[in-house]
């Protein structure tokens, strides 16, 4: 072996050595029947975290892309891409790299640009190691091997620094419809390049790409290498987006049509790696109203150069950024490759650079830890601080002001002061913000519809659903949701740390005391959880809300919560999101996904129970529940068969038949109940009837956790052929880390 290779391998085993004992969790016997949870008691984390999936993409003389994901049992710090060429040993590798060479967050997945211009521009071997480290300090090392860093201007493709597009595997990602050649060619530094359709034809200037069209590169007039570029929904490669892509997408997942690698990247538009219903029903969609698209895909997202132009003196920073906004900067520790040093009390002070009214502000910036973030602004000649949590990441963050659905306006902006949430030093960048006066929406409730349903979503109550309509709809209900009060509706609600947990004080609720509660609608006394940023599209609603704390009186918890709502033809679809900033320890509980409510009319409760999942096989019905939260507590608890993939539920009316149905993929028991039953079809009423899907997980700080759900109705029949057309719509893998299983064997 080779001094430099013996030399690097000692540093790296000495610099790194890790001693990691597991320590088993036990379980505690003990199950607290009022709200259904299952505690674990452990002793001090010892497991060190996970990485696995790493890959490397955009390889060229300029350097490359590293992508991991990274999973612990309790919580990531950070994970650190230190690299450096065999090329003279590791003069060039950062000797502060597990600070300054952090990956940017997004979920479980840590992106790490490497850039060749950090390392004295050389070109040849490579070496990426990535290092994690969970909030116990527990440490584990992978690396992506050797990477070769090679090329001349024009033998190989040179990427632009500020390009969204992803290339992998010779694959051109992220092409959106009617973009020019001209378009894509400006995303790459090479100038010998040309372009031809999917059928070979060359095509140049404002003609629109179509999946299959090749970018090719030329060197001193020879083919030195091509990429193949794939737009989402153009599967036939026309460049048009039609109802011939349409029908083709529906062919493929009914399984009389199929597709090359590259149509189906084209037809996979959820991004899940399967063709399936849902991919049919956003095309049919997008085709319906393209705008919606935007709205329908994520929470809102801006592209942002990260780029800042500091001056300091005597420790203050004067920064203007590439987007156009000034500031002065304070309380950190050191500045370097545009980012901050800081732990508490760093401060942007605007200048009242900010002076028009606004009730809706934007901050686009990097982090390198959860952030708490204090904004200081006027409204009605008071000063605002308002707190707000910031994850992780490259990230663009949108609120509201406080009063936004009073129309209220604030004034100014003078200041914005952070600090990292685990009081840890950490990273930070603010590259941009934005005021603006935004719509505001109905106080009450803001209702989207279609053909079929019209579903009201209440931004007063923390945007949960307290209404749905079937336009279509035999029994004359007027709504079927249940919004009595705030705790009803269709809502997200998490259960976490007790009094045996760190820094919670109890609350109180049903008689006992309460756990950590984070509720969309709001608490016990009906205060209302605030809205923290809507965005409303024809057919879509994206909610974001901050939740109240159930089991207290006014207390608002460190937590968002977010809801893409969105109308199909036959069905509401929900995406939720749910991220806690709290810091404490949680626990192992059953955590409702959703909570769902109904009318008392819809007095019958329906599930499968069997093991011939998606077969029409005989489902379970249950007449007469009693309260789902009382001694017959174990009646209405109903657990799913291990090999069961059938998990949907339905509340029917026993005499007509039609009802609800949630179909929740992915979880292990349903919980379901009546409370004060006498069959009244008033919403308000406060009888009730629940369900509530269940897993058994661990809440855990600045982890997201993320499902998705399905709610359509009419017959038994027609619920279940529904949810059968779209069973595959989302694998809801997120609702398996942190998990305890709770099936039963088949």
């Amino acid at each position: 072996m080779k001094k430099s290779i013996v030399k690097k391998v000692l540093s790296l085993v000495l610099f790194f050595v890790i001693a990691v004992l597991t320590v088993p969790i036990q379980p505690s016997n003990a199950m607290d029947s009022d709200d259904v949870k299952a505690e674990i008691v452990g002793e001090a984390d010892t497991t060190a975290p996970v990485i696995s999936d790493i890959t490397v993409s955009n390889v060229s003389m300029v350097g490359y892309t590293v992508r991991c994901k990274v999973t612990d049992n309790v919580g990531v710090s950070k994970v650190a891409f230190p690299t450096w060429t065999l090329l003279n040993d590791q003069d060039d590798l950062a000797s502060d790299f597990m600070n300054t060479q952090l990956g940017t967050k997004s979920g479980d997945t840590y992106t790490f640009r490497v850039n060749a211009s950090d390392h004295k521009n050389e070109t040849g071997k490579y070496v990426t190691h990535i290092y994690a480290v969970d909030t116990s300090g527990n440490t584990v090392s992978a690396t992506t091997g050797i990477v070769e860093v090679q090329g001349t201007p024009n033998d190989v493709f040179l990427l632009s620094s500020a390009s969204s597009y992803d290339v992998e595997n010779k694959v051109i990602k992220n092409v959106k419809p009617s973009t020019s050649v001209n378009s894509v060619i400006s995303n790459f530094e090479n100038s010998t390049l040309s372009m031809k359709d999917a059928k070979g034809n060359a095509i140049s200037g404002k003609t629109d790409v179509g999946t299959g069209s090749t970018l090719n590169l030329f060197n001193d007039g020879d083919l030195s290498d091509t990429l193949t570029i794939v737009v989402s929904g153009d599967v036939d490669g026309n460049a048009i987006l039609d109802s011939t892509d349409c029908l083709v997408i529906k062919a493929t997942f009914l399984e009389i049509h199929s597709l090359d690698k590259y149509q189906r990247m084209a037809a996979d538009l959820d991004g899940n790696s399967s063709i399936d219903a849902t991919d049919y029903m956003r095309m049919k969609k997008r085709l319906l109203s393209p705008a919606e698209e935007v709205v329908e895909a994520s929470k809102p997202a801006l592209k942002f150069d990260k780029t800042l132009q500091v001056t300091t003196q005597n420790g203050t920073a004067n920064v203007t950024t590439k987007n156009g906004v000034s500031y002065t900067a304070s309380g950190y520790s050191s500045y370097s490759n545009n980012l901050f040093k800081v732990n508490q009390g760093f401060t942007v002070n605007l200048g009242g650079s900010f002076n028009e009214s606004f009730n809706r502000l934007t901050l686009c910036y990097v982090a390198s830890d959860p952030m708490k973030c204090t904004v200081t602004y006027v409204v009605d000649g008071t000063t605002v601080n308002d707190l707000f949590y910031l994850e992780a990441g490259e990230q663009t963050f949108c609120a509201l002001i406080q009063g936004y659905l009073e129309g209220k306006q604030a004034t100014s902006i003078s200041k914005i002061t952070l600090s990292t949430c685990e009081g840890v030093s950490g990273s930070f960048a603010l590259c941009n913000v934005k005021t603006e006066k935004y719509a505001v929406y109905a106080q009450g409730v803001h209702y989207v519809e279609n053909e079929n349903y019209r579903l009201g979503i209440r931004l007063s109550w923390g945007g949960g659903i307290c209404y749905l309509l079937d336009i279509n709809g035999t029994d004359g209900l007027k709504n079927l949701i249940n919004q009595a009060d705030t705790g009803r509706l269709v809502q997200q609600s998490y259960y976490g740390a007790n009094s045996s947990s760190d820094n919670y004080q109890m609350g109180y609720f049903n008689n006992s005391s309460w756990p950590y509660n984070p509720v969309q609608g709001g608490d016990k006394a009906n205060n209302p959880s605030r809205i923290i940023d809507v965005v409303v599209g024809t057919y879509s609603v994206y909610i974001k809300a901050q939740p109240m704390d159930w089991g207290h009186d006014g207390k608002i918890t460190p937590s968002y919560m977010e809801n893409v709502y969105i109308l199909e033809d036959e069905f509401v679809r929900v995406d939720n999101r749910f991220v806690d900033f709290s810091s404490m320890n949680h626990r192992y509980v059953h955590q409702e996904l959703p909570a769902f409510y109904t009318v008392s009319y819809l007095d019958s409760f329906t599930y499968y129970s069997g093991t011939k999942s998606w077969t029409d096989d005989t489902l379970t019905t249950k007449y007469d529940l009693p309260f789902w939260g009382g001694e017959y507590h174990n009646d209405c608890e109903f657990r799913i068969k291990q090999s069961n993939t059938e998990t949907w539920c339905a509340w029917t009316n026993a005499n007509s038949g039609y009802g609800i149905g949630l179909y929740v993929p992915n979880i292990d028991v349903f919980l379901a109940g009546r409370s004060g039953y006498n069959g009244t079809k008033d919403a308000n009423a406060s009888p009730t009837n629940y369900v509530a899907p269940l897993n058994q997980m661990l809440m855990v700080s600045y982890h997201p956790i993320e499902y998705s759900y399905l709610i359509t109705t009419g017959s038994l029949t027609d619920i279940r052929a529904t949810f059968k057309e779209n069973k595959s719509f989302a694998s809801n893998s997120s609702l398996r880390d942190y998990y305890k299983n709770y099936r039963i064997p088949d």
